[in-house]
C-alpha cells in the first residue's frame, strides 16, 4: 500500500431503543408529510414486546450516494425524527461506522485479512484463528465477527448509486447506554484506539500462521495431495500475507536454493502472484483510517 485509499468516514447506522407509539408502517406513512423520517431505514420491537428498535441511517435522506460525514447533521436527522415520533431513548443498541474507498476491494483483499486478524488478535478473538476460519475466503467479503464486536471490508456493487468500491465497516452491538449521543462518539474514539499501533500484532499473525502451513504443505504432500513446494504455492498463496510467512514456511520445504531466485523464478509466469504485505502496510492503513476519524470527530 502506496497512497492513501480512503475519502470518506462517519457513523452509518445507529439502532436506538425508542418509547414510541408509531409502528414501522405508519411511519412509512409519516414520510409523506415528514420527509426527514427517511432517516429510519428498519422497525423492529423488542423481546418484551415493551419497545420499538428503530435503525436510523440519515444519508438515506441527505445523499443515498454517500456516506454522510457530519456528525452534528447526523444528530440533527435523528433528533428531528423522534420529535415527530414523540419517541424517548431508551438506549443506544448499535452503532455501524464506516470508511469508505474508490478503490476496488480486490487489490487490498490480502491486507484487509491481515488487518482483520491484527484486530482478532487485539481483542483476542481467538476462533479467527482456527483452521476453517483462517481458510475460509469470501469473494466479496472479509470479515471478523464476535458477540458484541464485527469487522467487515466488503465491497459495494449492490448499491449501484454508492459512489464508493468498497467499505471498511466497524459494528459495535448489544450496547445499553442511555446516553447515546455521548456514547456513539465514544464509539468512534473507541476505533481510533483500536487502530492505534495495530501493526504490533502483525507478528502474532504470522506466528500463527507459519506452523499451520507447515503443517499443511507437509499433510499434502505426503498424501500426495500435491507434488511439490510450486503446487503448494499456487494453491495456497492467498494465505501467505507476509515474506517472513513464506521465508519460514520455504526453509522447510524440500527445496534447498536460494528463496529470492525461487520467488523470481515462480513469478515469472504468474504476475499478479505473491504480492506481500506487511507491518508497514497494516501501519498505513490503520495511520489513515485513524487520521479520518480524528476529522469526522471535529464534525460534532
Amino acid at each position: 500500500m502506496n497512497k492513501e485509499i480512503l475519502y470518506n468516514k462517519g457513523i452509518d447506522t445507529i439502532c436506538l431503543v425508542v418509547d414510541t407509539k408509531y409502528s414501522e408502517a405508519e411511519i412509512t406513512k409519516l414520510r409523506a408529510t415528514y420527509p426527514v423520517l427517511a432517516t429510519v431505514n428498519k422497525v423492529t420491537i423488542t423481546n418484551d414486546g415493551r419497545y420499538k428498535k428503530i435503525v436510523f441511517q440519515p444519508s438515506n435522506y441527505i445523499d443515498r450516494t454517500k456516506l454522510l460525514d457530519n456528525g452534528d447533521l447526523f444528530y440533527q436527522c435523528i433528533k428531528e425524527s423522534l420529535a415527530i415520533l414523540d419517541g424517548t431513548v431508551i438506549s443506544l443498541d448499535r452503532i455501524d461506522i464506516a470508511m469508505d474507498s474508490k478503490e476496488k476491494l480486490n487489490n487490498y483483499k490480502q491486507l484487509a485479512r491481515l488487518t482483520i486478524l491484527c484486530a482478532a488478535s487485539r481483542k483476542n478473538i481467538r476462533k479467527a484463528f482456527t483452521v476453517k476460519n483462517l481458510f475460509d475466503l469470501k469473494e466479496k467479503t472479509v470479515k471478523l465477527s464476535s458477540d458484541r464486536f464485527v469487522m467487515t471490508f466488503y465491497c459495494r456493487e449492490d448499491k449501484p448509486l454508492h459512489e464508493a468500491e468498497f467499505r471498511i465497516e466497524i459494528r459495535y452491538q448489544k450496547l445499553s447506554q442511555s446516553d447515546w449521543e455521548n456514547e456513539a462518539k465514544e464509539m468512534v474514539g473507541k476505533t481510533i484506539e483500536l487502530f492505534t499501533n495495530l501493526e504490533d500484532h502483525v507478528k502474532e499473525v504470522e506466528d500463527v500462521l507459519i506452523p499451520v502451513l507447515i503443517d499443511l504443505y507437509q499433510e499434502e504432500i505426503q498424501e500426495g495431495i500435491l507434488l511439490n513446494f510450486s503446487g503448494f504455492m499456487d494453491k495456497y498463496s492467498d494465505f501467505f500475507y507476509t515474506k517472513r510467512i513464506f521465508s519460514e514456511v520455504y526453509k522447510l520445504s524440500e527445496l534447498k536454493g536460494n528463496e529470492n531466485n525461487w520467488l523470481k523464478k515462480f513469478r515469472k509466469n504468474r504476475p499478479t502472484a505473491l504480492s506481500f504485505d506487511s507491518k508497514h502496510s497494516v501501519k498505513q492503513l490503520s495511520s489513515e483510517v485513524r487520521k479520518n476519524l480524528k476529522t469526522y470527530l471535529k464534525t460534532f
